[in-house]
């Protein structure tokens, strides 16, 4: 098995992973960036991702996927949908109605959900969106919360147009479940702070790859990526009891010198601080240029590579109106 690594060497990867018994490609992972839309096509062979292709198109609008727009799906999508038998495709908050709320345990989760959504969003009905709860965040003190999450029926239907057989997430849970693909991460949390188009993300995962916290702020134009980076962490080790030991950076605008900026603006609060290098404990079946265009971007590409061994919560069908 070859890993795509973050190693700076032009062989880094040489080898393809090679596997006699060669099992046809099985999983589209589709992620839509607002600047693009990245799809790529895997198997999974004893429990390891392998990469068969990687390609870039033309970012789907939020308009597109609420179907305010006629335009045709892209090629990519349309061929990698075509020859998979699981589609899955993360999507940008933008597309979602999130809240995250503080719970008793002596609350009917789903009462607790619908309530929120009518103090908090009340566009957000069961007639026009499909909804799910996860459970089990760690605010400080103990306190217990819930993220409800609500998309409109609309992009479900849009998503059903690609294939029958898809499903969509949020692109920041599939970020979360990419840790587990990431290399050298010590005893204790890792906050994943991120920052996509105009939000910041911030997720913190425990050793064992369970989502502790999550957080999304609007992106401060008047002040620099490492500034708002570090304020991010703050702010994340202010809302858990969890000490944070790790924090891996993502998304748009990461640099050489962003990162170095990171990681002497976070020195004292954390013992580590890496680029987000999802490709690191997966196979690649692909060529040279495709494993280099991997390294050059993994910091941009945990959705594409976290939804693969398993789609992450919640996970929605995009079967017909009728079926749902």
């Amino acid at each position: 098995m070859c890993a795509v690594s973050d190693k700076k060497s032009s062989n880094a990867c040489a080898r393809s992973y090679e596997c006699s018994n060669f099992v046809p490609m099985s999983i589209a992972s589709v992620y839509c960036h607002p600047d693009r839309t990245v799809v790529s096509t895997w198997d999974i062979r004893e429990n390891i991702p392998i990469l068969l292709s990687l390609r870039f198109a033309e970012s789907l609008s939020d308009a597109w996927w609420l179907g305010h727009e006629s335009l045709p799906i892209p090629d990519a999508v349309a061929s990698a949908a075509a020859s998979c038998a699981d589609i899955r495709i993360a999507l940008p908050h933008s597309l979602f109605t999130m809240l995250r709320y503080p719970t008793d345990p002596s609350e009917a989760s789903d009462e607790r959900m619908m309530f929120e959504f009518s103090m908090n969003a009340p566009d957000v009905r069961r007639s026009t969106h499909a909804l799910a709860t996860f459970h089990g965040l760690h605010g400080r003190g103990a306190t217990p919360w819930d993220i409800a999450c609500a998309v409109s029926t609309r992009v479900l239907d849009t998503g059903g147009r690609i294939s029958a057989r898809a499903t969509i997430a949020p692109s920041f849970m599939a970020e979360a479940m990419a840790v587990q693909h990431c290399k050298g991460l010590n005893e204790g949390a890792t906050a994943l702070i991120g920052r996509r188009a105009d939000l910041w993300e911030t997720m913190i995962v425990s050793s064992t790859g369970e989502l502790i916290w999550y957080t999304i702020t609007q992106d401060d134009g008047t002040l620099d990526h490492p500034v708002q980076a570090r304020e991010v962490l703050l702010d994340a080790r202010a809302a858990v009891d969890t000490e944070l030991t790790s924090v891996l950076v993502y998304g748009d605008g990461v640099t050489p010198d962003t990162l170095a900026a990171c990681t002497e603006g976070m020195f004292g609060l954390v013992q580590r601080v890496a680029r987000m290098n999802p490709f690191a404990r997966v196979g690649a079946d692909v060529d040279d240029d495709t494993k280099r265009m991997c390294i050059r971007y993994a910091h941009m590409l945990g959705p594409v590579v976290g939804q693969v061994l398993s789609p992450p919560w919640p996970a929605f069908p995009c079967a017909s109106s009728a079926a749902r």
